[in-house]
């Protein structure tokens, strides 16, 4: 396990062996306690599904048919859950080695090998600052032709009785019995984030597009205000609420399940060539913060 701490004010804890999976993040809020800024992970399941944060890579969420699609080739997948489709990619479920690490960062890396229908090379780069911290994750084709990828995080956060959220986006996609979206809709008024709400305490599964790359989680009970911001190629943000208490919201690459290339699925990745993104939670300690205002979403 590796700790991480910055400034006093964060800290942070991986582990490698277990699909370089964040286990806690904690942050000083502004009433001097420890607080969770991330879900702490489940001390009994030392899997990355049981973590705080784990990457997907080389896809994002539920790969629809089992297959990985460009052109004329087909990547065939195995389920590597209890779900019939395979899900997540493979960095989740895989040691990665340690090749750097100080007291506030450190990097990672996975090649791919046995059981990996795919010849990809992963990378991580967390960085902790005063009140930041940064993750890098980044995909490399180190083959001699193209391959279909894409990437992304799985992030869980408290879900408290005060806890809100608030992003923008321009379309909604229904989910499907088989958890695939299946119709783009324009935003329910009832989940548009544009203004400041509370997380949905219902499951929710579903993904929103034209998201800009910035949310905000506002924890009154806790004691701070997060920032959750995503550079490209993170422009597409699911909402996932499986139970009470905690819910997700992961930024991705693509859509969940279109698990081909297109404009709105995997890329293109030519050989020697690199997906890279970068995500970070910045954190702001209140006493007790108050939901963050917004105007509506233009009609």
């Amino acid at each position: 396990m590796i700790e991480l701490i910055a400034s006093r004010t964060l800290r942070l804890t991986l582990d490698p062996q277990n699909g370089a999976a964040v286990r806690t993040f904690d942050c000083l809020n502004g009433r001097g306690d420890w607080v969770p800024v991330l879900q702490p992970a489940d001390p009994a399941d030392r899997t990355a599904n049981g973590s705080a944060m784990f990457p997907m890579v080389p896809f994002a969420n539920r790969a629809r048919e089992n297959v990985l699609q460009m052109d004329d080739t087909t990547v065939q997948l195995s389920p590597n859950t209890a779900d019939p489709l395979a899900i997540h990619g493979f960095g989740w479920q895989r040691a990665w080695e340690v090749v750097n690490l100080d007291a506030e960062s450190c990097t990672l890396v996975l090649a791919s090998g046995p059981g990996m229908a795919l010849s990809f090379e992963a990378r991580i780069g967390v960085l902790l600052d005063a009140d930041e911290v940064e993750f890098l994750l980044d995909v490399t084709n180190p083959g001699f032709e193209p391959i279909p990828a894409g990437l992304g995080w799985h992030p869980y956060f408290p879900h408290l009785d005060r806890t809100t959220l608030r992003f923008d986006s321009d379309t909604f996609w229904l989910e499907g019995p088989d958890h695939l979206p299946t119709d783009p809709l324009s935003v329910p008024k009832e989940l548009d984030f544009s203004a400041s709400r509370p997380v949905p305490s219902s499951w929710r599964n579903n993904c929103y597009d034209g998201w800009p790359g910035r949310a905000v989680v506002v924890q009154p009970d806790l004691g701070y205000r997060l920032e959750m911001t995503a550079d490209p190629p993170l422009q597409h943000l699911m909402l996932y609420t499986p139970q009470s208490g905690v819910f997700a919201l992961e930024p991705q690459s693509h859509l969940s399940g279109r698990t081909w290339v297109t404009t709105d699925g995997l890329i293109a990745l030519s050989p020697g060539s690199t997906l890279a993104s970068r995500l970070r939670f910045k954190v702001s300690p209140t006493l007790d913060a108050p939901a963050e205002n917004a105007e509506p979403r233009p009609s």
